[in-house]
């Protein structure tokens, strides 16, 4: 029941937009961009222009207004269909962040996950995620199975990645070990923002 809810959240047919935003146009495959506009919960904003790249594909460039520092422009490149895009604070420390849930154009085409973290309001950065060790995509490790196709969802301020478990002798698409879902918040490291998986 858990992995139906993440399904149907990210394939939702409409654009959702997360509380308190605007959206100037509509883009399309003409080049137009569209601009829209996120308000955080400490009254910040995001400006999100999405760039029609190609029939399929978007660039994305995200500023903030209202820090106490001007970030950089933050550039997704060649993201697919953005099909949700909602604030969370997923590290409860006060300061929303904001992510874009993408999804692919073809039935069975998984979701992926642009997150942007507001440091306290002084400026934002982009979230990553840890490069997975081999360790742990090893015999025995909590991604030994893994050969993509994540699925997101965020719920009551924790990220939520389901992904389907390859055993040997799977193709890509059909996967026979069930599902694993894994559970994430953020943290501060290095000077950066990544996902941190929750033990």
């Amino acid at each position: 029941m858990r992995l139906f809810a993440c399904i149907l959240f990210i394939l939702l047919p409409s654009f959702m937009f997360a509380a308190g935003s605007s959206s100037q146009s509509l883009a399309n495959d003409s080049g137009k961009a569209t601009i829209t506009e996120i308000k955080t919960n400490t009254g910040n904003t995001f400006v999100l222009s999405f760039v029609p790249e190609s029939q399929y594909l978007y660039d994305v460039y995200i500023t903030g207004r209202g820090f106490q520092m001007p970030g950089d422009t933050i550039l997704f490149d060649e993201i697919e269909h953005v099909d949700t895009i909602v604030t969370a604070d997923l590290d409860k420390d006060g300061f929303e962040e904001l992510y874009l849930f993408t999804r692919g154009f073809k039935p069975g085409e998984y979701a992926h996950i642009f997150g942007i973290a507001s440091d306290s309001d002084i400026t934002y950065k982009e979230i990553y995620f840890p490069q997975l060790k081999p360790e742990e995509i090893g015999s025995g490790g909590p991604f030994e199975g893994y050969n993509g196709r994540d699925v997101f969802v965020i719920r009551n301020n924790v990220l939520e990645r389901t992904f389907p478990v390859h055993k040997k002798g799977d193709t890509y698409e059909n996967a026979s070990g069930g599902f694993r879902t894994f559970y994430y918040t953020i943290e501060k490291k290095d000077g950066g923002i990544f996902y941190k998986r929750m033990e």
